[in-house]
């Protein structure tokens, strides 16, 4: 069965020098039919690996929404994806986000 929308939510690797690409060639073979999304977790900004991880997705259709939304439509309705990077517990949760659940 092909999912609808499929979901990466952060966290490839645990530091710099982990097996990346291997990583990022698994989540090449999932088929999903309207979109595959992801957001980056801490690891990914502790390695400093965003940029990297976000093109090398783009290349096979992983669209990373780093605090940015997206609609799909899906079964004549919108649906509205955020995407926001991990939060710092130092920082205040979430902040500026409003804007991306209500376009």
């Amino acid at each position: 069965t092909k999912a609808d929308l499929g979901f990466v939510t952060g966290d490839l690797i645990s530091s710099a020098g982990d097996p990346l690409d291997q990583c990022l060639n698994e989540l090449r073979c999932l088929k999903v039919a309207l979109g595959l999304f992801g957001c980056h977790g801490n690891h990914e900004i502790y390695a400093d690996a965003e940029d990297y991880v976000t093109a090398a997705g783009a290349a096979f259709g992983l669209r990373y929404l780093r605090n940015q939304a997206v609609t799909v439509p899906y079964n004549g309705k919108d649906v509205r994806i955020a995407g926001v990077d991990y939060q710092p517990r130092w920082r205040k949760y979430l902040q500026r986000t409003q804007p991306l659940v209500l376009p």
